[in-house]
């Protein structure tokens, strides 16, 4: 009889609309806080996406950055920038300066010839003349 009461309480008590309540309330929290937990770890990783991507892009700017400061601190810089901002040239070296005139269009100043000079121009094949210009030496 006690077996039997124990039986019907347990059965009464399972049988209840309070157990389906619990149960579902129980349920329901635990999706809850799976369905949480999974948002969570994917806001994680969409983060760490991110990063991840924002890394790759400051690393490919550091890269850019060395070789820009490995240029600027090369002879080749410091060179282009003497002949350009300092106006400074290689001994041995001759300059021809070109005037940007308004509409007339570009007008290179030339070294003026003594009659000697231009007779052994004119006497000279102009392939010589072409190596004595790219070797820098005067005719």
């Amino acid at each position: 009889m006690i077996n039997k009461r124990k039986q019907s309480t347990f059965s009464q008590l399972y049988h209840s609309k309070l157990f389906v309540y619990i149960i579902s309330a129980t349920l329901l929290f635990m999706v809850v806080g799976f369905v949480n937990g999974v948002l969570r770890d994917y806001n994680v990783n969409q983060e760490i996406k991110q990063y991840e991507r924002e890394v790759a892009t400051l690393q490919k700017k550091r890269l850019e950055s060395m070789e820009i400061l490995e240029y600027v601190s090369s002879d080749a810089f410091v060179e282009e920038k003497a002949r350009t901002e300092l106006q400074m040239k290689k001994s041995k070296e001759r300059v021809v300066y070109v005037h940007r005139g308004g509409t007339q269009g570009d007008v290179v100043v030339e070294k003026e010839y003594t009659a000697k000079q231009a007779r052994v121009l004119q006497e000279v094949a102009n392939p010589t003349k072409w190596w004595y210009y790219f070797t820098h030496k005067e005719l």
